[in-house]
């Protein structure tokens, strides 16, 4: 006993007085004799308290005094009048007993303190409960409530005291698995809190349930709190509604239900098993039957993987003769999805809508110059390009599952249609090409074998040169969208006609410089060999030779060389050659490969990723101008090609080349079907060899050849090749992209959730970049009075609005859900951190005041 005495005073150097209530004198033998000399010890005899008193005055300040009262320590109005409670209050008692020793530890030495402990001692005395309810165990947070709800929290396993939102959310996450809710509840039972969860039940459900609970009643629960927070709380029932019975009126009511759903989707552990609740606890309540009865446009509360699955059905249904209908509302129920799966069907069906209105505004391909041609491609229809390969993309993506018959019937559309537009736009275009004999320099263009005296020639900085093999345009302008995130980042994408036949051993010749190029018959290879100054420029290493005949310092790699340079050795490459041509291999060797055509879409995705890598790197290297280009484009089906798109190669002994999209072969030999012109015609050679191209977008039937990868031809997706330039500036050198709030007229706050619609009016380019904000409901003077301030990164790429539109749900927190009007205000996240100046000031009035008490 005179060592735990001895430990109290160590424990507390600032103690002087320890008081020790011994009423049955049951320690005083441990006592006598007093064995500890720094310590006085005390016995209050006969409570002689004047004596007592002055006793305790004339001891030195720093004196230990251990006093030994024995007798009960008084209660109710004998303690308050207890004449040493001053001192008591100042010091320290001794404790001996478990109950004792918690109040201590934790301070809570009030009476309603000792009666909490008394009446929860059988649970408080557990370590495991101990640990979890630290956060309350203290005396400005020990109250009748906060205990309450804490050992409610710890008959449902949680690891710590949550607000009687999650209390709910968790017994619903439970009401599934007939084991674990009934021992909650009956833990619940047994600390006698059961009055207490139904209050709580009433609170938010407004209802009573019948005891004892039951899991039936929870999974009843979880389904009235779907069908309330599915509807809108404006929106007029339908009379067929069989579960209209479950409907909340009351504002309040409501405005807890959405509080409580917010909180949920917040929490970092329980927010998993909302959308499983909502889906198989609650599959009671049929949401695609709802979505039957209020339609694909009612502004839902959530929605569900399965109502996403429907309204994907439909717009499968309606995507054909709709497309712009389509693309107005099915964005909305893509935002928020994170199913992968449904991500990409989405996608799908997106770009359908995207490439079926575009579709639509073309009645005919008739354009009346080749010029014209060129200019509505790449305006406007590249983007059909653009939108079937994404499309392509996601549904290489998609398991089977999704593959539904309205989905299948929207693909094999999709590729029809897409055919159809190939085949279409080129007869026009080569009709047009073949009315002036397929000569290039009468259109006024730039040319391919123009490109380095009119991009490259006259340029001074340091300039890297990348050259992808088979970068559609399409493909381009997507790389540019990319790189147009970067606020720092000029990019322009020009055209340039590459020569017929388009394929790489033409291209890459036609992209060095050259003052006219030559073409021999390599009898060793059985092609052909395009040179300059008498050098092939078949290889690398070659036109490194014919780059230094024009430009000493200049230099050819491959990207797989740029690849094993560090940023030293990197900045001295560039250093010593300040003009490289990089040339990048990633679509077309996968493209020309039989067996894995069908992965292009995805291996043009590996191409981005290599070619912003490679300008990252280049950048770091202090290389800032840039310059992307292609020896040619390509055509890609997904699906096999019919055999009336197929053509015998003609049997004449004047060809010397063969391929899928184009023959070559000496004068004297015009193909019937197709198209035939001298090769001197689409390029700066001086030959008499002629071309021979097949109709359209048709294929000669070229034996171990795929069809859907293909290029050669002089389809615009073949032959119009992009010139993007990028330049990386030190500074910023655009503004921010604007931000509208769309639907402001019927703004307001409905059961304390305010749905705000922001259009980015602009899309990113070199004038406009991202903008990136916080959104959330103020009071007038700052204060949060939404659960959450909500970042918001507006860096959208796309040319429909309706995929830069993003909808912003804000839920009232408690202090906000008492407040008559709050304001939405936005601010600039990057400039105006503390946020003094909102790009968005909207006065809301809440008439939805809450009047309970606060969580």
């Amino acid at each position: 006993m005179q060592d735990l005495i001895q430990a109290q005073f160590n424990q507390n150097p600032q103690l002087r007085v320890l008081f020790f209530f011994d009423p049955h004198q049951t320690h005083l033998p441990e006592l006598t004799p007093w064995q500890l000399p720094h310590i006085t010890f005390i016995e209050v005899a006969d409570k002689h308290w004047f004596s007592l008193k002055n006793q305790l005055s004339q001891a030195e300040k720093s004196q230990k005094i251990l006093l030994y009262l024995p007798f009960a320590k008084p209660t109710g109005k004998d303690w308050e009048n207890f004449p040493l409670l001053g001192l008591y209050h100042a010091n320290k008692e001794m404790l001996l007993d478990d109950t004792a020793r918690f109040i201590e530890q934790y301070g809570l030495t009030k009476p309603e303190h000792r009666q909490l402990i008394g009446q929860y001692w059988q649970y408080l005395s557990l370590k495991k409960y101990q640990e979890r309810l630290s956060n309350i165990l203290e005396p400005a947070s020990f109250t009748k409530e906060t205990v309450q709800r804490g050992l409610i929290c710890m008959a449902l396993d949680l690891t710590r005291p949550e607000e009687r939102t999650i209390v709910i959310a968790r017994l619903l996450a439970i009401a599934d698995n007939p084991d674990k809710i009934g021992k909650a509840l009956d833990r619940i039972e047994a600390m006698q809190l059961t009055p207490k969860l139904l209050s709580w039940i009433d609170l938010y459900f407004a209802e009573k349930p019948q005891l004892p609970l039951q899991p039936q009643t929870f999974i009843r629960l979880a389904a009235k709190l779907k069908y309330n927070l599915f509807l809108p709380p404006d929106i007029s029932l339908n009379h067929e509604d069989t579960y209209q019975q479950m409907r909340i009126t009351a504002p309040q009511q409501l405005l807890l239900l959405a509080a409580l759903d917010n909180d949920w989707q917040l929490h970092p552990h329980l927010n998993k098993e909302r959308n499983r609740v909502m889906e198989q606890t609650a599959k009671s309540i049929n949401e695609v039957q709802l979505m039957q009865w209020y339609g694909i446009t009612a502004n839902y509360r959530f929605k569900t993987d399965n109502m996403r699955l429907q309204a994907l059905s439909v717009a499968a249904g309606q995507v054909l003769s709709l497309p712009q209908k389509v693309q107005e509302w099915l964005p909305r129920w893509a935002e928020g999805t994170q199913n992968t799966s449904l991500q990409n069907a989405f996608r799908v069906v997106q770009n359908a809508a995207d490439m079926f209105s575009l579709l639509q505004q073309y009645n005919t391909y008739c354009f009346n110059a080749p010029q014209s041609y060129i200019d509505q491609y790449c305006q406007h229809l590249f983007q059909i390009d653009f939108w079937y390969r994404k499309a392509m993309l996601a549904l290489g993506k998609l398991p089977e599952s999704y593959k539904t018959p309205s989905f299948t019937q929207l693909t094999e559309q999709l590729q029809q249609r897409y055919n159809n537009y190939l085949i279409n736009l080129n007869v026009e275009w080569l009709k047009m090409l073949q009315e002036i004999n397929f000569n290039y320099h009468q259109i006024n263009t730039p040319k391919q074998y123009r490109f380095y005296h009119e991009f490259i020639a006259n340029t001074e900085q340091k300039t890297a040169v990348i050259i992808s093999d088979a970068l559609r345009y399409e493909i381009a302008w997507e790389l540019m969208q990319r790189l147009q995130k970067d606020s720092k980042s000029v990019t322009n994408l020009q055209s340039a006609l590459a020569s017929v036949p388009s394929y790489t051993r033409l291209g890459m010749a036609n992209l060095l410089p050259n003052k006219g190029l030559k073409v021999i018959l390599n009898t060793t290879t059985a092609d052909l060999d395009f040179t300059i100054n008498d050098i092939s420029a078949y290889d690398t290493a070659h036109r490194r030779q014919i780059l230094k005949q024009y430009n000493p310092q200049a230099e050819a790699l491959t990207y797989q060389d740029i690849e094993r340079l560090n940023e030293e050795s990197g900045r001295q490459l560039f250093k010593n050659h300040p003009l490289i041509y990089i040339y990048h291999n990633k679509i077309d060797t996968t493209g020309e490969n039989r067996l894995l055509e069908n992965d292009l879409p995805e291996n043009v995705e590996t191409a981005f990723a290599d070619l912003e890598k490679l300008i990252r790197r280049l950048y770091s290297w202090n290389v800032y101008n840039v310059l992307i280009t292609a020896d040619h484009g390509f055509l890609f089906n997904a699906h096999p090609l019919p055999e009336t798109q197929r053509e015998n190669i003609p049997k004449t002994d004047t060809l010397l080349k063969t391929d899928q999209r184009y023959l070559i072969g000496q004068q004297g030999y015009t193909y019937p079907d197709g198209y035939s012109f001298p090769l001197a015609q689409t390029t700066n050679i001086q030959t008499n060899l002629q071309v021979h191209l097949p109709r359209a977008v048709n294929r000669f039937r070229a034996s171990a050849q795929g069809t859907q990868y293909t290029h050669g031809g002089a389809s615009l997706q073949e032959v119009i090749i992009p010139i993007l330039h990028y330049e990386h500036k030190r500074q910023e050198t655009a503004r921010q992209v604007t931000i509208q709030l769309v639907n402001k007229d019927s703004l307001r706050i409905t059961s304390g959730t305010v749905k705000a619609v922001l259009l980015q009016e602009q899309t990113l380019s070199n004038q406009y970049k991202k903008n990136e904000v916080y959104i959330a409901l103020y009071a007038q003077n700052g204060t949060l009075l939404s659960t959450e301030e909500k970042k918001i990164v507006f860096d959208f790429t796309s040319l429909n609005p309706a995929e830069r539109t993003v909808t912003v749900l804000l839920t009232l927190n408690t202090v906000g859900g008492r407040s008559n009007f709050c304001y939405l205000r936005m601010f600039d996240a990057v400039n105006d951190k503390d946020r003094l100046n909102p790009l968005l000031n909207e006065r809301l009035v809440n008439n939805f005041l809450m009047e309970i008490d606060e969580f």
